[in-house]
């Protein structure tokens, strides 16, 4: 994917229409983002920036970018979680220290999850939520994320 940045360029170079090279609702998406006030992701004329947004266009976004769209949005909408799925997807473009921010306001049920996302976090972060969760419950997770965890947390476990 091209940088959002040169998407309408390219439409010009490529003689078409952005929902052609992207499709309408990829298309939609990134007017909203080329748009966007970066205080807090939206304009009076165009509805805010949707998290499934940002995280479907995070890989032709740069990672300011990305950032300063999601943290607009958790600006409006303060209290929701995020869900598995949104954090795992935008965790390959977000630093460590902003990851970790959202990874405290995330609903992941299962240590097994946070599996896919341990190479991404930073090892407070990891070591804080598995000493958080309930791991009688989840002792295959706790394997799994075994090396990624502090030996001080491990003794803690054990």
């Amino acid at each position: 994917m091209p940088d959002i940045a040169r998407v309408e360029e390219l439409c010009d170079i490529l003689h078409l229409s952005m929902d052609e090279l992207l499709g309408k609702d990829h298309s939609q998406a990134v007017r909203k983002v080329m748009a966007a006030d970066p205080e807090d992701g939206s304009r009076s004329d165009i509805p805010p920036v949707s998290i499934d947004e940002i995280n479907e266009l995070a890989p032709i976004l740069p990672p300011d970018k990305v950032e300063e769209l999601a943290a607009g949005y958790l600006k409006q909408n303060p209290e929701e979680e995020i869900s598995f799925p949104i954090l795992m997807g935008l965790a390959p473009f977000l630093k460590k220290e902003y990851l970790d921010s959202l990874a405290r306001r995330a609903r992941i049920s299962s240590l097994y999850e946070w599996i896919g996302l341990a190479p991404f976090l930073s090892g407070h972060t990891l070591n804080e939520r598995v000493m958080a969760s309930d791991l009688e419950v989840d002792l295959t997770g706790l394997t799994a994320l075994a090396p990624f965890l502090s030996d001080k947390t491990l003794d803690q476990l054990f």
